[in-house]
């Protein structure tokens, strides 16, 4: 990986493509990886893509991402407006919902730049909205990224499933 990225002059990595953080083993095997990197590559940058589902109930974790925060960038899809919806999304309890949002509070609180991001096509702008005011109303800025839903045949399925398409 380091000689592809030195030849094409990459300055950004991201993990991405499924949960990275799926608990404190995987967290902290995680942060091995941010570390190779940085040494190899000091002057780029680390997006960690994440649900923000562990962060926000070990927020404790956060505190270790604190030592990266010159190279790590924290986007966080959130799944859900609210309770309900989340738990239609994603498949986990309703009452998960909040750590999501408390990870992004905390990271910020921690300055590591951290930001939202949801499926246009499954939060339609309603949602969206919902969203904006459930995050200012935790005293975050109500910036989101929209992402597009990339339809792939097993993706459509499971949302149908799920009622969301």
């Amino acid at each position: 990986m380091s000689e592809i990225a030195k030849r094409k002059s990459i300055t950004r990595f991201r993990i991405s493509g499924a949960e990275p953080i799926l608990g404190k083993d995987s967290f902290f095997h995680l942060l091995k990886v941010i570390e190779l990197i940085r040494e190899k590559f000091p002057n780029c940058e680390f997006i960690i893509e994440t649900n923000g589902l562990i962060l926000g109930y070990y927020s404790e974790l956060i505190k270790e991402l604190e030592r990266f925060r010159d190279f790590i960038f924290v986007r966080i899809s959130i799944k859900g407006w609210d309770e309900p919806s989340f738990e239609k999304i994603s498949g986990a309890r309703g009452e998960y919902f909040i750590y999501p949002i408390k990870a992004l509070k905390e990271l910020r609180e921690a300055n590591i730049v951290a930001w939202p991001a949801v499926m246009l096509e499954v939060f339609g702008k309603e949602g969206i909205k919902g969203l904006k005011e459930r995050l200012i109303g935790e005293g975050i800025n109500g910036e989101i990224e929209v992402e597009y839903l990339e339809k792939y045949p097993f993706v459509e399925e499971n949302l149908r499933k799920r009622g969301l398409l």
